[in-house]
């Protein structure tokens, strides 16, 4: 019988008997909590009992008498990387680290590179028509803005400012 949880005694019994009666299992947290109830019905009314199972979980792990995964409430899940992979994730961090902050030569080469593509008209033309035929959102049954907003980069190549689309919008009773 294992050194008992001190907060709870009664209750480090209870979750050690569900440990015993699984031996060869892996067992999350809520694995144990929903044996327990099965086992000990009124149990299911305790208040904070997930976090006092965790608790005793982690003392019977401390004390030898269960072992703990590789994932925590903090880690639940790995992903194998290629080498590739490894260096394009690496790449978008970097972006989203620079963009969440603020880093000023960052943005500013995403303006610079912005301004480019808006005006290169074929490739900004290119690049809506790609996300008209790929998005959902816009695609979806009754959604018309989309549509009529693509029909004007198209007939203006692209050179549209916003204040243009909202008042096009407007004209045709979309805003």
């Amino acid at each position: 019988m294992p050194v008992q949880y001190s907060y709870s005694p009664s209750l480090t019994t209870d979750v050690y008997e569900v440990l015993r009666s699984h031996p060869a299992s892996h067992l999350s947290t809520q694995n144990v909590i929903d044996l327990l109830i099965d086992m000990h019905p009124e149990k299911g009314k305790q208040r904070s009992l997930r976090g006092t199972v965790n608790t005793i979980l982690n003392h019977l792990a401390r004390e030898g008498y269960a072992q703990q995964g590789k994932f925590t409430k903090e880690s639940h899940s790995e992903i194998s990387l290629t080498d590739e992979q490894r260096i394009v994730l690496n790449d978008l961090i970097e972006i989203l680290d620079n963009f969440s902050s603020r880093d000023g030569a960052f943005l500013a080469e995403g303006r610079r590179l912005a301004r480019e593509i808006a005006a290169d008209t074929t490739r900004s033309s290119r690049l809506i028509e790609k996300a008209r035929r790929t998005s959902s959102r816009v695609n979806m049954p009754g959604n018309y803005a989309p549509s009529l907003i693509f029909q004007l980069l198209r007939e203006h190549q692209g050179k549209v400012t916003n204040r243009e689309i909202q008042a096009y919008m407007a004209s045709q009773g979309r805003i």
